[in-house]
């Protein structure tokens, strides 16, 4: 809760939707051959200084994040990305994804 409530004072209240289609895209495409020691610490850097924590993947999908999501993903994406997977299956493989290749949050 603490985490959302920073990430909406810092201007983190706009939709993601691109956000987490590329996070989905780069770990579908690289997570397996991704050195994720180096990411890691890009990660821990960009938590604190943002002054946000994530305990487990839920928290990337936590409060008010993924109803904006879902409901900006065809206008955010829809131009750019042809044959725009549904949202709601983007954010499933995306928790498998993440719990996958970093398993400290799960």
């Amino acid at each position: 809760m603490q985490t959302q409530q920073r990430l909406s004072r810092q201007g983190w209240s706009r939709p993601h939707a691109r956000d987490f289609y590329d996070l989905w895209r780069v770990l579908a495409a690289f997570g397996g051959s991704m050195e994720r020691e180096q990411f890691l610490p890009l990660r821990r850097r960009k938590c604190e200084h943002r002054q946000v924590s994530f305990g487990s993947v839920d928290d990337f999908f936590a409060g008010e994040l993924l109803p904006q999501v879902r409901t900006h993903w065809p206008a955010a994406l829809g131009l750019f990305v042809p044959g725009l997977p549904p949202c709601d299956d983007v954010m499933n493989n995306l928790k498998t994804l993440l719990t996958d290749f970093s398993p400290r949050l799960s």
